[in-house]
């Protein structure tokens, strides 16, 4: 091989080397390239982590931290601040806060779980019981509200056949402490205590009793004027009802005389709860005293030389209307009178019924109001008004004219009461023969005599 040959393969074995290096460079360079891509892919297809930061697994939630939140009210509802409250694991572990100012202890980065509560006084003026709350996994938040104390100095005397004693302070007196609807804390002595419980509202209310008594019962025995020595409620131990129906003497309700047996001294919880309402009957809703608009400014004087005559209720040619002055007329234009101070032939004076003739006799003057469907509506009172137009009455006949709010009155009144229903037990007009029921409302009555 000459020289020439030796450069020229010298030159050749050159670009054969360097041709194999530029391929092994591209070849490292699509490796990567496939690389990159597969990275991408693996990347695009993975699961993306959840919202709430967990790890995407079946309960993404049950191993997010969350935040509890306990809530302490009095038994009106006001925040109660300054308690001690401990939220305690299944392991008996347990973190205590401090309720604030709107009654809430705050716990946050807990882990979901069923947890109990346990409540201190602490710096708390409240009453505080004993106890524990539960709050189950899947909730954050418990809302407790405090018993109430019993205020021992708010109490009556209470009379009749009484059963052991609930307070002696002189020899046969005898107390029960006044309370309302809602749950108290009660440190019992051995043997009766009563308490007298107000109801404002009718309904079925559920009296219980929560202690480790086996032998506690509670029952209702009667009123403070006549307390029994039985129980008159069907009571089952430590919880009975009452279906009270408040008939208020003025703005009083009536009172209830609870009696609460414990074997030996004892704390527990007395709850009075309104479970559900009674049967709305009318006779156990209030009365509305209807006011008087059209009572005479003068006293009504019959004019010497009048004569006034009893309304013919059986006369079917006689009518009246009210007439634009307010007053009712005859169909023949005579003006309506009605007793109110004198008895008619079929019944006493209005104002003798109403209770302003005679202290010993008072009747409620009124009745139930219903619509043109008959749906009851309400119960109307007219005694104030018949009062007031007892006072402006003639002196003689006790009359004054018929207006629209006294007819009005009449025509309630005998509906409620039977007047000229001929099958109820208030019917007035047995012995009155070929009776017109369109004018029975009119027999108290009387017109001048023609």
């Amino acid at each position: 091989m000459n020289e020439n040959e030796k450069d020229i393969n010298n030159e050749q074995g050159g670009k054969s080397t360097l041709s194999g290096k530029m391929i092994a460079v591209i070849s490292s360079a699509a490796v990567a390239v496939v690389a990159i891509i597969a990275c991408v892919a693996v990347l695009l297809l993975a699961p993306k982590p959840s919202d709430n930061g967990s790890d995407g697994g079946d309960n993404p939630s049950e191993n997010t931290p969350v935040t509890y939140t306990i809530t302490i009210n009095d038994p009106d509802g006001n925040p109660v601040s300054d308690v001690f409250v401990y939220l305690v694991a299944a392991d008996g572990t347990s973190k205590m806060r401090i309720s604030g100012t709107d009654g809430n202890a705050t716990y946050k980065n807990m882990m979901p779980a069923d947890y109990t509560v346990r409540l201190e006084k602490g710096n708390s003026s409240a009453s505080v019981p004993e106890g524990t709350y539960s709050i189950t996994k899947g909730t954050t938040e418990l809302t407790i509200t405090l018993n109430r104390e019993i205020n021992t100095g708010n109490k009556m005397e209470i009379f009749g056949a009484i059963f052991g004693k609930a307070e002696d302070d002189e020899e046969n007196h005898y107390y029960a402490y006044v309370i309302e609807p809602g749950k108290y804390n009660v440190e019992l002595p051995e043997g009766m205590t009563y308490y007298v419980f107000y109801a404002k509202t009718s309904g079925i209310y559920e009296v219980k009793l929560e202690s480790d008594d086996e032998l506690m019962t509670v029952g209702y025995y009667g009123n403070p004027l006549n307390v029994f020595a039985d129980d008159l409620a069907d009571s089952e131990g430590k919880r009975m009802e009452l279906e009270i129906t408040p008939l208020n003497v003025g703005e009083i309700p009536t009172p209830y005389v609870i009696g609460v047996y414990a074997s030996e001294a004892t704390e527990c919880v007395l709850s009075v709860t309104k479970s559900s309402n009674v049967d709305d009957d009318p006779t156990y809703h209030p009365w509305n005293d209807v006011p008087a608009a059209k009572v005479p400014s003068e006293q009504v004087v019959i004019p010497a030389g009048v004569t006034l005559v009893d309304f013919d209720i059986t006369d079917r040619n006689l009518s009246v209307a009210l007439g634009n002055d307010g007053y009712y007329y005859t169909n023949d234009n005579r003006l309506v009178y009605v007793r109110i101070s004198t008895d008619s032939q079929y019944l006493a004076a209005f104002a003798l019924i109403a209770g302003f003739m005679d202290e010993n006799v008072a009747q409620t003057f009124g009745g139930y109001v219903y619509d043109e469907d008959g749906n009851y509506v309400r119960k109307d009172r007219f005694n104030t008004m018949i009062g007031l137009y007892h006072e402006k009455a003639d002196e003689a006949y006790g009359v004054v004219p018929l207006t629209e709010e006294l007819a009005n009155a009449i025509m309630v009144t005998g509906n409620h009461n039977g007047w000229w229903n001929s099958e109820s037990g208030g019917y007035r007009f047995s012995e009155v023969v070929g009776l017109y029921s369109d004018n029975a409302w009119l027999f108290a009555c009387m017109v001048e005599s023609k």
